[in-house]
């Protein structure tokens, strides 16, 4: 498997795709087996991200494991332009899902 037949497959899944579930699918996607876009060998995938925009907003929705066993995708308004600010940073990055210890500024 190669990183060649990942895009493609994900290439033609993203042509047929009519939804947002569609796209949800195809993150979760084996269509090479282990190593399709939801990769569980070698290097096993770990995040799997989203970004959607409607109304002016846009969200990211981010999912932690592989997209086949994880939890539905939290989605989460990015803090772009007028709805920026320290606040709301804060919020977004506190309810990004990760271990990750923040670094203090």
């Amino acid at each position: 498997m190669t990183t060649l037949d990942r895009i493609a497959s994900a290439q033609a899944r993203l042509d047929r795709a009519a939804s947002l579930d569609d796209i949800l699918a195809l993150l979760r996607s084996h269509d090479q087996g282990d190593t399709g876009v939801c990769n569980h060998l070698g290097y096993s995938t770990v995040y799997s991200y989203v970004l959607r925009h409607r109304a002016g907003t846009t969200t990211l929705m981010v999912g932690r494991g592989r997209p086949c066993e994880a939890s539905p995708p939290l989605e989460l308004e990015l803090p772009f332009g007028p709805a920026w600010s320290p606040d709301t940073l804060e919020n977004f990055l506190a309810a990004y899902p990760s271990d990750r210890v923040p670094v203090a500024s």
